[in-house]
């Protein structure tokens, strides 16, 4: 549904002369993402297969980066004697190896809109081998002073220019300013603590400012930090509890056994300090992060490889409230962590002088190598068919409506309406734990989905009213209460929430058409029309309104003829993607007696 919203029914994608408002929303609203998908449209028009092939295109290029990247950071940790290693040549192979198979990688691989974490990915490596050029520059030139400073800042400016690159792709690339802290520190780590301190903060100035710029801009231009609904989802520390559990019990098992992997899992949240799930990963952080620490000056690549995946992984598996609890797309850039560490524990196998040591390493890693390949090909199979994904997704998650509302969207999409009844019929609410963790607009179109089809009314009105009461200043969500309090014929309710809706939007296309309704259930002709002369007034391109203001031209006697006519040029300009789910997202449809 995603893809289909982000590219189909996004003009900013399918009409290129809107490419100026991409460029001026750039840091906001992912541009460079949005730049990648309109020039693919604009070249071939509709064609998914070929935004499939650059999202694997994008893939292999940060698969190419991390086997360059982590080649330079082992000539960054061992410099100057990194070319003496016996696997010199070989270094990054078995870290891009791992990243690029692993089956985690196939949903943001796939999934097209997605590709944003993919490109954030590439800046990010980017900034990565930057550092170590420069730092290893640094180090080979003996440069101190003034020419020491300008490095420094140089590096500071180039990290700072890849990162707001990256920001048009995704907001993960904030950590790469900390990712390059880390680089430098553990570069210099034989160095005396001030000189570190010194050179950290040289580098560090110019990225403050241009931090502490950057939320400015954002509270100037968006009214706040995060200026996205989201954070609507649950309370920040509640989050923060529920993702310290995920990354153990759910993130940490799949990175190295990746079954039964899920576009949207269920997982209880943690609502409480006693939930002793909480206790048990705080104590598996710890000793991971005691771990890192440990082996930071001895095998620096492991300790960087641990701090790596917990720091990219940290926008959006933190305090920062987001609407799907679980996504394993957001592994992508940790897992470039993961494989470096796992290269290096691969690496000190191998060079035990133990033969038969040697020969279990090997066929080890050979082994993981085919059943993540195995394991990939196959996850990719599950792609094929969106029905039977979304099938699968809700047999595996009864619990939440996400997967249920995806299900329900893409059989309505594809014209199988009756089949979207019996399936959403088969839900079992007394199994629904966590309503609230769904998104507004998903849950707003199930309870519309059952209002049309008349299943479980009762449900559907109660599911209105505790929305808007989450919600109760979107105009969206209180129009779907009106047609539930109008389809149970409680028309003063239903008044009362039309005009609370039109005064806080007074052009709102389908409250002004549900005023028309209730003043024609009034015989109130003259006010009817009024209300829906508004409705095309603020909606000239909008067949809802017009649709009305034919019937009722008809219900007066009038010629209706000319506004018909109006409504089949209409009809003819709409995208064919559209037609099967536009009722789903803007009306109820059968409300004009």
């Amino acid at each position: 549904m995603d893809d289909y919203i982000a590219i189909f029914m996004n003009p900013q994608v399918t009409d290129l002369s809107n490419l100026r408002y991409v460029i001026k929303d750039y840091l906001v609203n992912r541009g460079l993402v949005q730049i990648s998908l309109a020039l693919e449209w604009y070249l071939f028009p509709g064609n998914l297969a070929v935004m499939h092939l650059v999202n694997i295109a994008w893939h292999l290029l940060a698969v190419g980066l991390t086997w360059i990247g982590v080649k330079n950071l082992w000539r960054l940790f061992y410099y100057p004697d990194s070319s003496h290693h016996p696997f010199s040549a070989y270094f990054g192979l078995i870290a891009a190896l791992f990243f690029g198979i692993h089956p985690i990688n196939t949903q943001p691989t796939t999934y097209l809109i997605a590709r944003a974490d993919v490109m954030a990915t590439v800046f990010f490596l980017l900034g990565v081998i930057l550092a170590c050029k420069i730092l290893i520059r640094i180090e080979q030139n003996q440069s101190r002073g003034l020419r020491l400073t300008g490095w420094l800042f140089g590096l500071s400016l180039g990290v700072g220019m890849l990162t707001a690159a990256g920001l048009g792709c995704k907001e993960i690339i904030v950590t790469l300013p900390a990712v390059v802290l880390l680089q430098l520190v553990l570069f210099w780590r034989g160095k005396p603590l001030r000189v570190i301190f010194v050179r950290a903060f040289l580098y560090g100035l110019p990225m403050i400012a241009a931090v502490a710029g950057y939320l400015v801009f954002r509270i100037l231009v968006l009214g706040a930090v995060f200026g996205f609904s989201d954070v609507e989802a649950r309370s920040p520390l509640e989050n923060l509890l529920t993702q310290i559990c995920i990354i153990v019990l759910y993130y940490l098992p799949r990175v190295f056994l990746p079954f039964k992997l899920l576009f949207v899992p269920s997982f209880p949240p943690v609502e409480s300090w006693t939930d002793p799930r909480l206790y048990f990963s705080l104590a598996v952080i710890l000793t991971l992060v005691g771990t890192a620490a440990y082996f930071l000056r001895k095998r620096p690549e492991i300790g960087f490889g641990i701090l790596w995946f917990f720091l990219t992984l940290a926008p959006t598996s933190s305090f920062i409230p987001l609407w799907d609890l679980i996504a394993e797309r957001r592994l992508y850039l940790p897992l470039i962590g993961v494989g470096i560490a796992v290269e290096s524990i691969v690496w000190m196998a191998w060079q035990n002088r133990n033969p038969v040591v040697q020969k279990r390493t090997v066929a080890f890693f050979a082994a993981f190598t085919v059943l993540f390949g195995y394991l990939t090909v196959r996850r990719n199979f599950d792609y094929l068919d969106p029905v039977q994904f979304w099938y699968r997704e809700v047999k595996y998650s009864p619990d939440s409506l996400s997967p249920i509302h995806s299900l329900i969207y893409k059989l309505v999409d594809e014209g199988r309406h009756q089949e979207a009844v019996e399936a959403f019929k088969q839900i079992d609410w007394s199994k629904i734990k966590h309503k609230k963790y769904i998104s507004g607009e998903r849950l707003d179109f199930l309870i519309r989905f059952m209002l049309i089809h008349d299943i479980d009314l009762e449900q559907a009105v109660r599911l209105a009213e505790s929305h808007v009461s989450l919600h109760p200043e979107t105009a969206q969500f209180l129009v779907t209460l009106q047609y539930a309090y109008m389809k149970q014929n409680r028309l003063e309710e239903a008044r009362a929430v039309v005009q609370k809706t039109l005064r806080l939007v007074p052009w709102d296309l389908e409250s002004l058409v549900n005023q028309a309704t209730l003043h024609l259930l009034a015989n109130e002709n003259e006010k009817a029309l009024e209300s829906l002369q508004l409705a095309v007034k603020y909606h000239p391109n909008d067949t809802m309104g017009w649709s009305h203001l034919a019937d009722l031209y008809d219900r007066m006697g009038k010629d209706s003829s000319e506004i018909r006519q109006k409504i089949e040029t209409l009809q003819k300009r709409m995208p064919a993607q559209f037609r099967n789910t536009r009722d789903y997202s803007v009306t109820v449809g059968g409300n004009t007696p």
